[in-house]
């Protein structure tokens, strides 16, 4: 479970950060 867990927190993590790179983009733009 521990390593499921992990992954499905990668996951998160890298979708939140691709959120915020777009936002950031939209800024820049």
């Amino acid at each position: 479970m521990a390593p499921c867990l992990r992954r499905n927190t990668h996951q998160v993590f890298y979708f939140s950060f691709t959120i915020f790179d777009m936002k950031t983009i939209n800024f820049v733009l």
